[in-house]
């Protein structure tokens, strides 16, 4: 233990934002090899294993597979073991805190390593980051969403533009930007918005942090301690998360230090209000918001443009939708976008067919737990549940087929009314998790993906520029193809407030 604390300073010791040189490279190299060879063996022994080590982009076809043989197994990634149980359980594990989505995250994201810091406020300070994101948005939804209206009229013709003949536009790219601008326009007030390079560097260091982790996480657990310290794109990680702390923190020594009683209401107010004088990291806490937002947000909307293409008749009746709420043009109210019951159910059932990652509801387990029929998970290990659970035939008819109205008419459904609502997790749709940890920021995803997708609909035709738009697969994530592209059209003599 004591060889493994030292290694880092050794290390820093000998490496610069340079190549390390050929003697620490032999020292490296036998290091990680005896290491390597070490976690091959380790791994829970009890259960029925799958290795997948060497083959991240078949997860789905093999857990679908050890599934029709096994109630529960292990999936051994290089990312670590992980139990997948069967949704039965999910009940009984949704709210136990002993199984925890903190510590899962703490162990998924490395933040215990030097740059990774930028997501340790979702790992630490009693859920402060949890109750700064239900309670900010909440309070402010009201002021919110006419803003964030006219930030995506504005983003969404920048970035698809206003001529009236078919073009090609980058598909996840441009959603990818209009997200960003919004979410950063939310989160941070205007003392850093108003900073000509903020946004540049807010999405330099959120992007340097996605390559960083997909470069981590392709080797094993026992060799990150060592590796986050020679790995280049995590050298760089540490560069864009040392700029943006620097500026955050003098936005923050300048606030406190004015006599003045103006009020901030940005994503830095709430972190501190629901601190309530605890330690917490004011800096790192808006880019994690600002990270995992974007994805998630990115991921929604692709995927739900993606299967409005070649539904032109689905398209027309969500526009009608909205002309029949009147949206817009009484202002941008939320009870107005409560009323868009169709684009709800649009939304949940493209959610449901393709949520973020395979496996959902992911947890460690903080200590040893006994499930009810004396299913063991031990302390350390890590469990979840197949996404494929949304299509369960027991749940839905048809379950395989996109349904645009499904959730429209389950809420006439006795006992489905709430549970049918896209922002509304339940045992059979897990797209937002479930339990006391679910997605705090599921109702303000879900308010403004109708805000986008009415600026969308009701401007512009959309269809796909080739036959349809791919999926790709990487680990546990599947999204739309980070190439695809999607043809556009402006609607001429069409406005939305």
């Amino acid at each position: 233990m004591m060889l493994i604390s030292f290694i880092p300073s050794f290390i820093l010791s000998h490496v610069s934002y340079g190549l390390p040189d050929i003697s620490l490279l032999g020292i490296v190299a036998a290091t990680l090899l005896s290491m390597s060879l070490l976690w091959c063996v380790i791994g829970p022994k009890s259960l029925p294993t799958v290795d997948a080590r060497t083959a991240p982009d078949r997860y789905s076809q093999l857990i679908k597979n050890a599934r029709k043989i096994h109630r529960i197994f292990t999936l051994k990634t290089y990312a670590g073991p992980i139990t997948i149980l069967p949704p039965e359980y999910i009940d009984e594990v949704r709210n136990d805190r002993r199984l925890s989505l903190a510590a899962w995250f703490a162990q998924e994201f490395c933040v215990h390593y030097a740059g990774f810091e930028l997501f340790r406020p979702v790992t630490v300070g009693d859920d402060i980051l949890q109750d700064s994101v239900k309670q900010g948005l909440s309070n402010t939804w009201s002021t919110l969403t006419p803003r964030m209206a006219g930030d995506a009229g504005i983003q969404l013709e920048q970035a698809w533009g206003t001529k009236s003949e078919w073009q090609d536009v980058p598909l996840n790219a441009s959603i990818d930007g209009i997200v960003q601008y919004i979410l950063a326009s939310v989160l941070f007030d205007s003392d850093l918005n108003s900073r000509e390079d903020w946004l540049s560097r807010v999405t330099a260091c959120s992007e340097a942090a996605a390559i960083a982790l997909t470069q981590l996480r392709k080797w094993p657990p026992l060799l990150r301690p060592l590796l986050h310290w020679l790995l280049p794109s995590c050298w760089r990680l540490r560069n864009q998360v040392h700029d943006v702390r620097r500026i955050i923190d003098t936005v923050i020594a300048a606030r406190r230090s004015r006599d003045t009683e103006k009020k901030y209401d940005d994503a830095i107010d709430w972190l501190e209000r629901s601190a309530r004088g605890r330690p917490y990291d004011a800096a790192m806490g808006p880019m994690v918001m600002f990270f995992g937002g974007t994805d998630t947000l990115t991921d929604m909307l692709t995927q739900v443009l993606s299967d409005l293409c070649g539904r032109p008749e689905l398209v027309e009746e969500l526009r009608q939708e909205v002309m029949d709420v009147t949206l817009g043009q009484n202002g941008w109210r939320t009870q107005d976008l409560h009323r868009l019951r169709l684009m709800d159910s649009v939304l949940k059932e493209s959610q449901r067919l393709k949520p973020f990652e395979i496996v959902l509801l992911r947890r460690m387990a903080r200590e040893t737990v006994r499930l009810s029929d004396g299913t063991r998970i031990p302390k350390g290990s890590s469990i979840g549940f197949s996404a494929d659970l949304m299509r369960d035939a027991s749940n839905y008819a048809n379950p395989n087929q996109f349904h645009a109205h499904r959730f429209l008419q389950l809420r006439d459904t006795p006992g489905y009314t709430h549970k049918s609502l896209l922002a509304t997790p339940s045992v059979s749709h897990i797209g937002f998790g479930c339990g006391l940890q679910s997605c705090p920021g599921r109702f303000f995803a879900a308010g403004l993906m109708k805000i986008l997708l009415t600026h969308i609909v009701m401007k512009y035709d959309i269809r796909a520029s080739v036959d349809e738009v791919k999926l790709v697969t990487d680990g546990f994530r599947v999204k739309v193809d980070p190439e695809a592209t999607l043809s556009v059209r402006r609607r001429l003599g069409v406005t939305v407030p």
